[in-house]
């Protein structure tokens, strides 16, 4: 008797769909929230973050036509194209409708700060020129090729989507401002995902010195990258996490694993000196999202008990 074995490809499941930013951006979300507000946020607006990250990655990689080093996801791609433009037309319309009803976003919108405002429409622009030409430069550039400027804009999209959205759309963002325990994580999280994404920087190397893209990797140079760079942002990580849990912690078992982290965070960092492989590279650099916020978790989870 025969029989078909199916074979599922899971890495584009999800690693080159985007399912994994997608779920990043979601345990960010709930760290965000569950650190500062001690709460889950709402499942619709961790459903419209999920969404929207998976619309906005799938669209970037859409555009890419060159393989090199995206040999296997470059070609994932070109075989599900006609999918992958159906699923962003309905994911899409699945972000306005989440963003408008469930989440209702211009109602919030309408009584929030104008500061906010400005910064909420600063970061849209941000993620918008981060892959198109922009007025103020010649044509072609755009801001993944000014060097530093490149991995600070992704850092900060980041921040202000999974840290500082879920507390505005719990509508604490007026009083968390003047809060000692929000600018220490919006701060945190703004420097680990910067480190994450000049760690990617390292494997795009060959290709942003073939496209002459300016990253702060090709300006240093890849064996200086991550002691000229990473490290100093580790040491200002490390000391604004003890300023955290002086003040906001007693848990010496926390304090010891999330010191362990920093330590894995610093090896990962060295290793992907070496690494040529981009699956792999998720692995390493994103599959530290995952830890970040599973010590987290265990940080709330022993503070708790503590008491």
């Amino acid at each position: 008797m025969n029989f078909t074995v199916l074979k599922i490809n899971w890495k584009g499941i999800i690693f080159w769909s985007n399912q994994f930013y997608g779920i990043c951006a979601v345990l960010f979300t709930i760290e965000s929230s569950l650190v500062i507000l001690h709460k889950i946020p709402s499942p619709f607006l961790l459903l419209l973050i999920h969404l929207a990250t998976i619309l906005y990655y799938t669209h970037a990689y859409l555009q890419e036509q060159k393989d090199g080093i995206y040999s296997e996801r470059t070609s994932w791609y070109k075989k599900n194209k006609t999918y992958l433009i159906y699923r962003q037309g309905f994911y899409t319309m699945g972000v306005i409708y989440l963003a408008l009803v469930h989440c209702d976003f211009l109602n919030f919108l309408t009584r929030s700060s104008f500061l906010f405002i400005i910064f909420l429409f600063f970061t849209i622009l941000l993620s918008v020129l981060y892959y198109l030409p922009s007025l103020f430069v010649k044509s072609g550039d755009v801001i993944r090729k000014w060097g530093i400027l490149k991995s600070m804009s992704i850092a900060w999209v980041w921040t202000f989507t999974c840290g500082v959205l879920p507390i505005w759309h719990s509508n604490y963002l007026v009083g968390m401002t003047a809060n000692l325990l929000f600018w220490l994580h919006i701060v945190t999280l703004f420097i680990f995902t910067l480190i994450l994404a000049i760690l990617f920087d390292i494997k795009d190397l060959n290709r942003d010195e073939l496209e002459k893209t300016q990253t702060i990797v090709l300006k240093i140079g890849k064996e200086r990258i991550v002691n000229s760079v990473i490290l100093p942002l580790l040491w200002v990580f490390t000391i604004l996490k003890c300023v955290q849990f002086y003040y906001f912690t007693t848990s010496k078992v926390s304090f010891l694993i999330q010191t362990l982290f920093i330590i894995w965070m610093y090896l990962v960092s060295r290793m992907e000196l070496h690494k040529k492989s981009i699956y792999m590279n998720i692995i390493l650099i994103d599959g530290m999202v995952v830890i970040k916020v599973l010590l987290s978790f265990l940080g709330i989870l022993l503070l708790e008990r503590s008491f």
